[in-house]
């Protein structure tokens, strides 16, 4: 790829705003990795079942300041299983048996799905035991190269048993392959409203260690809020504040 410098222009805080959050994704990952606007805890969430600890982070960006929002939460998002695609209980056998390498089109009713980071919608088009020879990866561990420079994803040591081809509607029909652990049968499930304070608490010990200075100025934070906060408060401190009295 050959890349030509068209012109120059100063650079305003929108664009020291962008800069700063891909370097914050890039150096956070994989402790935390980027899931459409969030970012999802743990160096194995791709494998993850059940619950997953996640932050929303928000960078803003003025000629003073710099501001970090994040909002803590909680979210399902398992893993998309053959089921998931509806293929039918003969084509299953058969590929679980190794009868066959290939479950085609034609055999799967639930083929929509949602692909990480991004959770851009595809179609699924088939499900083969082996990468395609015409793809761009020779082996998995290519694969694997690709997810762990790109985005910062770590995959398993071990080859999936079997890998998904998706179509882009958009894009015409050219066939993209992907682990199955990089797809997603819907975006995630928000679970019951979190402790924000271990999560943000682990963000922010993350923060120091892994990006310590932005541009060359350590990284601290203020304890001042840049946000108006929303926080609960007890009844009777409510009241208190209001003149009420309790019943």
């Amino acid at each position: 790829m050959r890349a030509r410098v068209l012109g120059e222009r100063p650079a305003g805080p929108d664009d020291f705003a962008c800069c700063l959050r891909y370097t914050l994704q890039a150096k956070l990952a994989p402790q935390w990795n980027v899931v459409g606007e969030l970012l999802l805890q743990g160096r194995d969430f791709l494998q993850v079942t059940g619950p997953v600890n996640g932050v929303r982070l928000q960078v803003n960006v003025t000629e003073e300041d710099v501001c970090l929002s994040a909002q803590a939460c909680v979210v399902r998002l398992p893993p998309l299983r053959l089921s998931d695609l509806g293929a039918s209980p003969v084509a299953l056998v058969d590929f679980n048996a190794r009868l066959t390498d290939v479950i085609s089109e034609s055999q799967l009713t639930g083929r929509w799905c949602h692909i990480l980071p991004r959770m851009t919608k595809g179609q699924v088009a088939t499900v083969t035991r082996h990468l395609p020879p015409s793809g761009p990866f020779g082996a998995y561990r290519d694969l694997k190269r690709h997810w762990k420079n790109m985005y910062g994803y770590r995959l398993p040591e071990e080859e999936p048993p079997h890998y998904v081809n998706v179509n882009f509607r958009l894009v015409g029909p050219q066939l993209f392959t992907y682990p199955p652990l990089c797809l997603r049968n819907g975006s995630p499930v928000f679970l019951a409203r979190p402790a924000p304070r271990p999560i943000l608490t682990a963000l922010l010990r993350d923060l120091h260690v892994k990006v310590g200075s932005v541009c060359g100025q350590p990284l601290s934070f203020s304890g001042t809020p840049s946000y108006l906060t929303v926080q609960l408060q007890p009844a009777p401190t409510v009241c208190s504040m209001f003149g009420f009295v309790p019943m």
